[in-house]
């Protein structure tokens, strides 16, 4: 078995943070527009973070569905980078721009169930047990035998199979 991450989580993952960015993106630039047309300058500054945030969202959704195969540790170290300077903006904006928080916490949830591994199943094995190493000269031929009798019983293997091992491993 591989450890791997789900794609199809990543995906579904990748489209929400791509709507949802479009969305930070419009009321960024709506608060931005609301503070300069009111001669404020205290909704600036959560303009221009929600942007950032919205900017950041973004990228992390298409870098999700580009590479949402891909388990390498720099691929999910970049999307927890991003998700914490996302998070910190957000924060950082929470006063003026109070969706913020939600949007970071989507964010902060979203990678995280993304990256996380799961165990799947090799795909070489066509769903059938693995047949316990006979090689090795520490296996006792007793424990091996039993452990083919279990594959047996389960109907992992066929009697044939089973009597074949049992006298490789007995030396008959």
């Amino acid at each position: 078995m591989n450890k791997s991450v789900n794609p199809t989580v990543r995906l579904i993952f990748g489209i929400i943070f791509i709507v949802v960015s479009v969305f930070a993106l419009f009321q960024s630039l709506t608060v931005s527009a609301a503070y300069s047309l009111a001669n404020s300058e205290d909704g600036a500054t959560a303009g221009a973070a929600g942007l950032v945030f919205s900017i950041l969202m973004l990228v992390i959704g298409i870098i999700f569905i580009a590479a949402r195969k891909n388990n390498s540790r720099g691929f999910k170290t970049a999307t927890y980078i991003m998700c914490v300077i996302g998070f910190l903006l957000a924060l950082g904006a929470m006063d003026e721009f109070s969706d913020m928080i939600i949007y970071a916490i989507l964010l902060v949830a979203g990678v995280f169930f993304s990256n996380r591994t799961t165990r799947i199943k090799d795909s070489n094995n066509n769903n059938k047990p693995q047949m316990p190493n006979t090689n090795s000269s520490n296996n006792d031929s007793t424990d091996e035998i039993l452990k083919f009798k279990k594959l047996l019983d389960e109907g992992a293997i066929t009697q044939k199979e089973f009597d074949a091992k049992k006298k490789e491993l007995l030396n008959l």
